[in-house]
């Protein structure tokens, strides 16, 4: 059974997308200011992870282990991605960013869901990213760690 750390708020991150266009700029920024506030921060990633001292790397591990690691997490914050709806599915609370596609087609059938909200003319765009597959979309990059952090902060109650 995977453990977490008792009597500390548990935040997971998933670090990215599988496609890059919709990951999250600065998932790194948040990760280390959530960790500074004394966060329990887990960072979900198949690769490589977070190489900040203090960080919880869930890397390359099954499908069961991630599963159980986000269960037991007081708080997911994702991108639009796998790890979004197993967060979802499992009924833990959940900060999404999600753009360009649509939040509220993505996430409705989900409870304990908070967006980010952003301005942008032509959200949602779906699959036709304004910058191209291989890059971060402006919509994206436009919140700042800040604006999630505070969310956090709210979701939290702290």
């Amino acid at each position: 059974m995977v453990q977490v750390e008792p009597n500390r708020t548990a935040i997971g991150i998933e670090l990215r997308c599988a496609e890059k266009w919709r990951d999250y700029p600065y998932m790194d920024v948040v990760a280390k200011e959530l960790l500074n506030l004394g966060f329990n921060v887990y960072v979900f990633d198949l690769e490589y992870g977070l190489r900040i001292n203090g960080i919880n790397n869930i890397v390359g591990q099954s499908l069961r282990t991630v599963m159980q690691y986000i269960a037991n997490m007081d708080l997911m914050i994702c991108p639009d991605s796998g790890l979004m709806h197993i967060a979802g599915a499992l009924d833990v609370p959940m900060l999404a960013i999600v753009a360009p596609t649509d939040f509220a087609t993505r996430l409705q059938s989900y409870n304990n869901v908070v967006g980010v909200d952003f301005d942008c003319k032509d959200y949602p765009c779906w699959y036709n990213p304004c910058k191209g597959q291989n890059s971060y979309q402006p919509c994206l990059s436009q919140i700042k760690p800040k604006i999630i952090v505070n969310k956090v902060r709210e979701v939290v109650q702290i």
